[in-house]
C-alpha cells in the first residue's frame, strides 16, 4: 500500500492511501480528532462515498483494522502512554 501525506492548512492532514488493486482511500484528520474519510474506486476522481468521524469513532475503526478490537464478552481499553483508560472514563491527573 502507497501512503502519502500533506498539510491542508486551516483544515488538517490529508492521508491518501492507494492499495494494490488501484483503489483509494483518502482521510483527512482535521482540529478536534475529526477524520474525513473519502472512498474512491480504481481509476475514479470523485469519491464514491464519504463519512465523517469523530475521534472515538476513527480510534474504535482504526482498532478493528489493526486487529485489536474486543471479541464477544471481552472489554476495549485503549492505552495512552503507560495508562489503560476505558472509553467514557475521564483519567485523574
Amino acid at each position: 500500500m502507497k501512503v502519502s501525506e500533506r498539510e491542508l492548512p486551516g483544515v488538517g492532514t490529508k492521508y491518501v492511501l492507494t492499495t494494490e488493486e488501484r483503489e483509494r482511500m483518502a482521510v483527512v484528520a482535521g482540529p478536534g480528532g475529526r477524520r474525513d474519510v473519502f472512498l474512491f474506486g480504481a481509476g475514479d476522481e470523485a469519491p464514491t462515498a464519504t463519512i465523517r468521524l469523530r475521534d472515538r469513532e476513527a480510534r474504535i475503526l482504526g482498532a478493528i483494522l489493526g486487529g485489536w478490537y474486543p471479541r464477544p464478552g471481552e472489554e476495549l481499553v485503549e492505552r495512552t502512554g503507560s495508562r489503560a483508560i476505558r472509553p467514557g472514563a475521564v483519567p485523574a491527573g
